[in-house]
C-alpha cells in the first residue's frame, strides 16, 4: 500500500522530532544526575567541615578563658552526631564525645589535644570523601560527555541522511505526476500515473 505524500511529510517531521527529543532527554538525564551528585558533596561533607571548624574555634575561645562558649561546642557536637555520612566518622565522633566529656570534668591540655585530634580526623575523613566524590563526579561527567556525543553524532548522521533522502521521497511522486501530465498533454492517452 502506497503512503500518501501528506503522511510521508508528517512521518518525516515526527522522525526529526524524535531525534531531537532523544538528545534532549539524554542530556537532561545526565545533567540532573551530575547536579545531584554535586549537591550531595556540598551538603553532607561541607556541613561536617563547618561543624568541625566551629568546634575548633570554641576550643580556642575556651583556652583563652571564655567558658561560656562550651554550650556552643555541645550544640555543634550534637549537630555533628546527626550528620554522620562517611565510614569511620561515627567512631571518630563517639571518641570526640568521650574526650569532650572527660575534658568537662578535668580540663587537661592532653584532653584538649585529643579533642583537636578527633576533630582533625573527622575533617580529614570528610575532605577525603569530598575528593573521592569529586573524582567520581568528574568521571561521570566524562562518561556523560561521551554518551551524549555518541548519541548526538548518531542523530546528526541519521538526520543528515534523512534530509538527503527525504526530498526524493516527496519529489518522486510529483515527478511521476508531471511526466503523466506531459504525456497526456502530448495526446498520449494510454499513459497511466501510478501514485
Amino acid at each position: 500500500m502506497a503512503i500518501k505524500l501528506k503522511t510521508k511529510i508528517a512521518l518525516g517531521g515526527f522522525f526529526l522530532f524524535v531525534l531531537l527529543l532523544l538528545v534532549g532527554v539524554v542530556s537532561y538525564y545526565y545533567f540532573n544526575r551530575i547536579t545531584a551528585g554535586s549537591k550531595n558533596i556540598l551538603t553532607d561533607n561541607y556541613e561536617t567541615l563547618a561543624f568541625a571548624n566551629d568546634m575548633l574555634r570554641v576550643l580556642d575561645d575556651t583556652t583563652a578563658g571564655n567558658d561560656s562558649a562550651l554550650d556552643l561546642f555541645e550544640h555543634t557536637l550534637r549537630l555533628q552526631e546527626e550528620n554522620i555520612t562517611e565510614s569511620g566518622e561515627k567512631e571518630m565522633t563517639a571518641s570526640l564525645r568521650n574526650h569532650y566529656r572527660a575534658f568537662l570534668q578535668n580540663r587537661h591540655d592532653s584532653l584538649e589535644l585529643a579533642i583537636r585530634k578527633d576533630i582533625n580526623a573527622i575533617m580529614q575523613v570528610n575532605l577525603d570523601a569530598i575528593d573521592k566524590k569529586n573524582q567520581l563526579t568528574n568521571k561521570a561527567v566524562e562518561n556523560a560527555k561521551t554518551i551524549i556525543a555518541v548519541i548526538l553524532t548518531v542523530c546528526l548522521l541519521l538526520g543528515f541522511s534523512f534530509l538527503l533522502n527525504f526530498p526524493s521521497l516527496v519529489a518522486s511522486p510529483i515527478a511521476k505526476l508531471t511526466e503523466g501530465i506531459k504525456a497526456i498533454a502530448n495526446k498520449n492517452y494510454g499513459q497511466r500515473v501510478q501514485l
